[in-house]
Parts: C-alpha cells; sequence; structure tokens
C-alpha cells in the first residue's frame, strides 16, 4: 500500500469516493454530513492544492492495478467551531494535525483501509513533530467515530452549528488523541 500527497488529476477520484459514499447512505442510511454536489464538492478538494497540497490518498494494488481506496485532507487547520471545544490538550497549533474529508471507497470497505489510512495519519504527525491529532464527526456517524475510539481517540465535545457555510446545521463533535 502507498498513502502520499495526491496529484491534482486526482482530486476527481476522491470526489466519486466522495459521491459513492452519498449514494450509498441515501440507500442504506445516512451516517455523514455529506450530500453531493452540496458538501464536500471538487472545489473542497481543489483547495487542498492551495494549501502546500495537503489531500493525502492511500492506494493499494487491485486487480493488478494501482487504485486510490482512500483519501483525507491533512493539515493544521482548525475551523473555528474548534475553538468552542475543550481539549485535553493545550499545545500550539503547529503541533495539532487536522484530518478532514476522510474517504473510504464503500467498494473497499471492512478491508482494514480506514485503520490503515488512520496509521499513516498518526506516522504523518509524528513526522512533522506534532503531538496531538485532532478530528471531527456528526454526530450521528456512529461507524466513524467507532473506528476512531478504537484508535485511542476520546471525544473532547460537541458544538452544533453550519460549519461548511451551506446552510444547513449540524451536530458535529471534536476527537482527540495525544501521540
Amino acid at each position: 500500500m502507498n498513502f502520499r500527497k495526491a496529484e491534482r488529476f486526482e482530486a476527481q477520484r476522491c470526489l466519486d469516493m466522495v459521491n459513492a459514499i452519498c449514494d450509498y447512505e441515501a440507500e442504506f442510511g445516512k451516517q455523514t454530513c455529506w450530500e453531493r454536489d452540496r458538501y464536500p464538492t471538487m472545489v473542497n478538494l481543489q483547495q487542498s492544492f492551495e494549501n502546500d497540497n495537503d489531500l493525502y490518498i492511500l492506494e493499494d494494488e487491485i486487480d493488478g492495478k494501482n487504485t486510490i481506496v482512500a483519501c483525507g485532507r491533512i493539515n493544521y487547520i482548525q475551523p473555528d467551531f474548534y475553538k468552542t471545544i475543550t481539549w485535553q490538550y493545550d499545545v500550539p497549533s503547529d503541533q495539532v494535525l487536522v484530518l478532514h474529508i476522510f474517504a473510504v471507497d464503500p467498494v473497499y470497505q471492512k478491508r482494514g483501509y480506514g485503520r490503515t489510512f488512520m496509521s499513516r495519519y498518526e506516522q504523518l504527525a509524528r513526522e512533522k513533530g506534532c503531538s496531538v491529532l485532532r478530528l471531527d464527526t456528526v454526530i450521528e456517524n456512529q461507524k466513524s467515530q467507532g473506528l476512531y475510539k478504537n484508535l485511542g481517540f476520546k471525544v473532547m465535545g460537541q458544538w452544533t452549528g453550519d460549519p461548511n457555510g451551506v446552510d444547513w446545521t449540524l451536530t458535529l463533535i471534536g476527537l482527540e488523541k495525544k501521540l
């Protein structure tokens, strides 16, 4: 498996995964706060290339070809609502690595790719000298919360509002892990 920064053209594959998750949830029940053509969009993924390319992918060889199976944006940007959460670790922002728009293609879920991506996220944080990981998810996303808690993340608080400026109200939880 290969974990690396995405190339600009690979943003489309990442959006395809996000849309596949939206389609899957439309059929089997909502877990994320994502909606096709609303959030996340290609604009959100392309922003990663304006931020020193913070879009990362995990690819694996499947049926003889390299296939992107997971993606996420990893950077130091803490959304404004993070200020309302009482984090356990008070460290400088350059020691906090944040995961955004984390997706595993539904076709390849339950194969350990989410856990592998998260492991590489931790490894990247250590390489960058970060001591804390943070992320958020909607309160309804029990599937992701289970993964994060199994990996040692702790729920530090929740916030209700419109984090993406797309005119909807969500309740998000903030999770944190000390490395």
